[in-house]
């Protein structure tokens, strides 16, 4: 099942692009398919990288039917039909397909790198994600739960409530489709989550390569650039989150953009992964968005003339209403109606923006702001829990000395070589268009400030900052490392000492990116990264007398998708472990939450608190029901068994607990089994 999961992800991806391309070309004003003239080797793999970056607008359309349409099947039919269509055309026309014709004519050395880079990129994530059998920090866990509901459902939401954080209000498209594919493979949605979120990541390395080829017409430049995304520790890790997903197709997105300054056809492409970005995670769309708005600057800025021949600049123009009317899509099928539904409270609470640390303009990591310095940028990071070397397992911090020295002569020889370029004399010999150089130059120090960002008042998630910035980062490198060979051949006296010497610190350099970031980008990504869902120490979580031992017991022991109910209120674990408890389900909702104003499940513990003082200690009919009718709840809807965990004491009591357990021991229908321990009890139901 799983390798069946892997097909129909790869198939519905690439048969939503080809379908994008096929009605794109049947428009009056474009005629022709938009790879009609590439080689196939990009054709295949960007109109991957189409379908993947138009995924967001088409679930998301799906979303606001609301009606139970969530389905594998659903979306095959739907990505499908157009390509079918196709092929029995061509075979009722008698159409000959000349397989030849697929394979490359010559061997293309730069893309059989960047597939080693791939593969590399991929080894890197899946051995990280694999590595350790629980999911990391408290996140995943959440995703684990909007991703279930929706495999088991089939909708994102349920009126009236409020489920979990990464549904409505909060886009739900990674959860969407994270759930979809679990359909596909229902046995583990530990699996799903660490597999697909590795191969999101991984994939960047291929729409990078093909991204900065088309930005700057050298095809080793796309190569270089692949190479310090892949390699850079900072862009991008293991850890389950949309940003993952944002982050791969945000090169999608750029690379319509440079299609689009030649081909008009690129238009809508474009307006359509620019509503992706809006959609996928919204501070990534923030700071994506705006990425999108700098590349317009760029190429605005390269061609400045006068106001009327500007007005009339098709370049210009093409891009504005592209991004204009993607902003607008995205504001349509998601934002618009969620404005509607929902209050300015209820959003501001969805995206966890209230508060004196989360505003939209000063959005902070954590509570504990921190100041990045150059050390952070220097040392290629590890997991070591001491600084300078420590770092987040969301979004690690960290270039590397090789690409820091790199990234400085590249950014020497941008701002050079672009002050070159305004003297006619030289124009004709730079080797860069100007607007290459333009962006290499705002998408740097955009970067620079938002990873600085604790330094200033406007900001926004600083640490998370480092993967955007990698994408300057992995431009100027690559500047950098070709303009040192493409200057040490133009330089006459003493040529064959000049060119000795660029070789030399091309591959010191190269040597450096691989052997030291890369290597430490290896190292943080399989680390035995920490755990902060159950109680122990998050850097020690095996021993099997913690919460977190029982649930990985059960994960190994019970059949998958067994119902186990838990009675206080962590369902995501629950539903990380493989099991079920359905946490979507209304009626069991309103049992265990009888007093509650809002119906809402995964209450913390200042709630439960305030729940206690206001309806008395047993507020929950885990607690307060009888034994007898506690037992009928749970067996009429198929639960086998009932979970009551250290927290329970935290949030009700140890007594109550106690006398709880011993009620429920005593009245015979509940009956403790392994993996009970001195954290979990776990009783089965007779």
């Amino acid at each position: 099942m799983e390798f069946l999961a892997l097909l129909y992800f790869i198939w519905i991806l690439w048969a939503l692009g080809f379908s994008l391309e096929y009605l794109i070309a049947r428009l009056k004003w474009f005629k022709k398919n938009l790879f009609s003239k590439d080689p196939i080797i990009e054709k295949f793999v960007m109109r991957f990288g189409l379908g993947m970056a138009g995924m967001p607008v088409l679930l998301m359309i799906l979303h606001q039917i609301r009606l139970p349409v969530l389905w594998w099947w659903v979306v095959l039919i739907l990505v499908s039909i157009i390509p079918i269509f196709s092929l029995i055309n061509a075979i009722r026309k008698k159409i000959k397909i000349d397989l030849m014709s697929l394979i490359p004519k010559k061997i293309d050395v730069a893309f059989i790198l960047v597939v080693l880079f791939f593969i590399f990129h991929c080894v890197t994530m899946f051995t990280g994600a694999f590595t350790i059998p629980y999911l990391e920090d408290g996140d995943p866990y959440e995703h684990a739960a909007g991703a279930k509901m929706i495999a088991e459902t089939g909708v994102g939401w349920i009126s009236g409530m409020s489920l979990h954080h990464y549904l409505e209000p909060y886009p739900p498209f990674y959860d969407t489709f994270l759930g979809v594919l679990h359909q596909v493979h229902p046995e583990s949605i530990n699996w799903t989550l660490k597999f697909f979120n590795a191969l999101f990541v991984s994939l960047s390395t291929l729409f990078a390569y093909f991204f900065f080829k088309r930005l700057t017409k050298h095809n080793w430049i796309g190569v270089l650039g692949a190479l310090a995304i892949t390699a850079l520790p900072s862009f991008s890790s293991h850890f389950i989150f949309a940003q993952s997903y944002a982050m791969t197709i945000i090169f999608v997105a750029l690379y319509c953009a440079v299609r689009l300054r030649d081909d008009k056809r690129w238009f809508i492409p474009l307006a359509i992964t620019t509503a992706s970005m809006t959609v996928v995670q919204p501070s990534t769309a923030l700071v994506t968005t705006f990425l999108l708005g700098l590349y317009f600057l760029g190429v605005f800025l390269s061609r400045l003339a006068p106001v009327k021949k500007m007005i009339k600049d098709k370049v210009l123009l093409r891009l504005f209403f592209a991004l204009l009317i993607g902003g607008i899509l995205g504001f349509v099928i998601f934002w618009g109606p969620l404005m509607v539904i929902y209050s300015g409270g209820s959003i501001e609470s969805g995206l966890w923006m209230g508060g004196e640390n989360r505003k939209f303009l000063n959005f902070v990591d954590d509570y504990e702001v921190i100041y990045p310095k150059f050390q952070h940028f220097w040392y290629a990071p590890h997991m070591a829990n001491t600084p300078p070397h420590s770092n987040k397992i969301d979004n690690p911090k960290g270039l590397g000395p090789y690409i820091c020295i790199t990234v400085f002569i590249g950014l020497l020889l941008s701002i050079g070589l672009l002050a070159l370029s305004f003297f006619k004399k030289f124009k004709k010999k730079i080797f860069f268009e100007r607007e290459v150089l333009i962006i290499a130059l705002l998408w740097f120090f955009y970067g620079l400030y938002g990873v600085l960002g604790d330094y200033f008042p406007i900001r926004v998630l600083p640490n998370r900052f480092w993967a955007t910035f990698g994408i300057g980062v992995a431009l100027l490198c690559a500047i950098a490392l070709f303009s040192i060979l493409k200057i040490s051949w133009s330089i006459k006296p003493k040529k064959g000492l000049f060119r000795t010497i660029s070789v030399i610190v091309v591959i010191i350099l190269l040597a450096g990116i691989i052997f030291v970031s890369a290597a430490k980008k290896y190292e943080v990504n399989t680390a035995n990264w920490p755990q902060h869902k159950f109680r122990g120490n998050p850097y020690d979580p095996f021993d099997p007398n913690t919460e977190l031992g029982v649930y990985l017991a059960i994960m190994n022991t019970f059949p998958k998708n067994t119902k186990i109910a838990d009675a206080c209120t962590d369902k995501e674990a629950i539903l990380a472990s493989d099991m079920i408890y359905e946490s979507w389900n209304k009626e069991l909702i309103m049992y265990e939450q009888p007093y509650s104003d809002t119906s809402r499940w995964g209450w913390n513990k200042h709630q439960m608190t305030e729940n206690r003082e206001k309806y008395g200690a047993l507020w929950t009919n885990y607690y307060a029901d009888t034994p007898n009718g506690l037992w009928s709840t749970l067996k009429k809807h198929g639960y086998e068994y009932l979970l009551f965990s250290f927290r329970c004491a935290e949030l009700y009591g140890d007594n109550e607990t106690n006398n709880r357990l011993a009620e429920l021991v005593s009245s015979g229908l509940f009956v403790p089994v392994p993996p009970s321990n001195q954290a979990v009890i776990v009783m089965k139901l007779k």
